[in-house]
């Protein structure tokens, strides 16, 4: 702290530390009519219905809905979940299949294997859009 004194006021200096995060980005995913997922407590909600997800499995649904087009590659998934490399291929397997068993309680989302990658399938909204 410095003490300065100006004109008859104290003006108190201190250093703040700015710390450089990522960009904030929105918890709340909405993944189809009336289908929501708030990252944040890790919940799949549809009306009173509610899904809470195993840490892993919310960390990769939000990956998937944060990917371009909703596709993440099997390399990009093993990164996400195990960064620090402990990550195999049947852990992949078994961790998008309980997040489909998650979904399909909830949702009509799915998850479908591409060639080195999956893709979270997420329905087209069948409100019509207003025209001008």
């Amino acid at each position: 702290y410095r003490l300065f004194v100006k004109e008859k006021h104290i003006v108190i200096e201190k250093d703040v530390p700015v710390v450089v995060g990522r960009e904030s980005r929105p918890h709340t995913y909405r993944l189809e009519e009336g289908v929501y997922f708030d990252a944040d407590s890790r919940l799949l909600k549809k009306g009173d219905d509610v899904v809470k997800l195993a840490p892993l499995l919310a960390r990769l649904l939000q990956g998937f809905l944060d990917a371009e087009n909703y596709t993440l590659s099997n390399d990009e998934i093993l990164h996400l979940l195990w960064p620090d490399g402990s990550g195999t291929l049947d852990k992949l397997y078994q961790s998008i299949k309980r997040l489909r068993d998650c979904l399909s309680k909830i949702s009509v989302c799915t998850i479908e294997r591409k060639i080195s990658a999956y893709l979270l399938k997420i329905p087209i909204s069948s409100e019509k859009i207003p025209s001008e």
